[in-house]
């Protein structure tokens, strides 16, 4: 993600990565942490409730 906020950065865009269920960022918590420390402006997240709902409720199991 860093090397794609660079590229974005670069070319004056933003881009963002949507949580989907079953798969990486699903639940969200995975994703804050490869984000976290990255620059808003250039990149972050399409939050899908209905996917964060679904994979939250499955965390765990």
């Amino acid at each position: 993600m860093s090397g794609l906020a660079a590229i974005n950065k670069q070319y004056k865009i933003h881009g963002d990565y949507e949580n989907h269920t079953g798969r990486f960022a699903g639940p969200l918590w995975d994703l804050w942490e490869v984000l976290k420390d990255l620059d808003p402006e250039w990149i972050g997240c399409q939050f899908d409730i209905r996917h964060a709902t679904v994979d939250g409720a499955e965390a765990g199991r």
